[in-house]
């Protein structure tokens, strides 16, 4: 496992942790850049971005428990991997890997808001 892979892990991690407060004042973006300096390096293989893109859609998905808000337990992975899709289509520069984890968003994406994102005449 690479320090960039361990990075990964701890952006998730932090993300996807219940006791990190409510991602408001940017930090998708900023978290999103970090992880896009990341894949600028192209040194990690789609092999190991796909499943930390369904970890973080897993967190995206979960059910609050103990009648919580629904959206305080998946909002900061929701907009995390809506600011990386962002930052991942329309940056300038983009890692080797792109087209490939764009699908992986998009399906993911998906998967986590079928209600808006349907294709429903």
């Amino acid at each position: 496992m690479t320090e960039l892979t361990v990075l990964l892990d701890v952006i998730a991690d932090r993300v996807l942790n219940p006791d990190t407060p409510p991602l408001v004042h940017g930090e998708p973006d900023r978290i999103a850049h970090a992880v896009m300096e990341v894949l600028r390096r192209d040194r990690v293989p789609l092999s190991v971005l796909e499943p930390w893109v369904v970890r973080l859609e897993q967190g995206a998905r979960a059910k609050a428990r103990g009648g919580r808000d629904p959206y305080r337990a998946t909002g900061n992975a929701q907009a995390v991997l809506r600011a990386l899709y962002l930052q991942l289509t329309i940056s300038p520069r983009h890692p080797a890997v792109r087209p490939d984890l764009l699908l992986a968003l998009v399906a993911s994406l998906r998967r986590v808001h079928p209600y808006f994102l349907d294709d429903v005449g």
